[in-house]
């Protein structure tokens, strides 16, 4: 969708840009085994299975994300925020902060990762444009 928007001149405004929750890290393969509703109106995990964010996909993405961050010393968040604010065609990302240190540390991704020279370099190959892992 990203190129297709590029090549018509659209900007996109991503949904979810930190997959319910399963970029930042915070679920593991135990999560997708947890029974638990398949109806959005559960948890936020449920939720995030619902929708087809927490995936065994999903979670391969979130290591990469993790990793990522770690070499940077910034959150998962920061991560996957800065990485789709990258892209020439986003002018925009919705950001669902719970707390004030969760907006501040999304507010940050606007100046970091994404001007840190690292981070181009740590982001390519372990995640495609197509968001799918790749081997490294």
């Amino acid at each position: 969708m990203l190129p297709t928007a590029a090549d018509l001149g659209l900007g996109v405004v991503p949904w979810a840009p930190l997959g319910g929750g399963v970029l930042t890290g915070k679920y593991t393969t135990a999560d997708l085994a947890t029974p638990g509703s398949d109806a959005p109106a559960g948890t936020r995990r449920d939720h995030a299975k619902a929708n087809g964010t927490l995936t065994t996909r999903g979670l391969a993405i979130a290591d990469a994300v993790v990793d990522v961050a770690r070499q940077l010393g910034v959150t998962s968040a920061q991560v996957a925020l800065a990485w789709t604010l990258r892209h020439p065609s986003v002018v925009s990302s919705l950001i669902g902060a719970r707390t004030p240190e969760q907006l501040q540390q999304n507010i940050s991704a606007l100046v970091s990762p994404s001007t840190n020279p690292t981070f181009t370099h740590c982001t390519q190959p372990a995640i495609s444009t197509s968001g799918s892992r790749t081997s490294s």
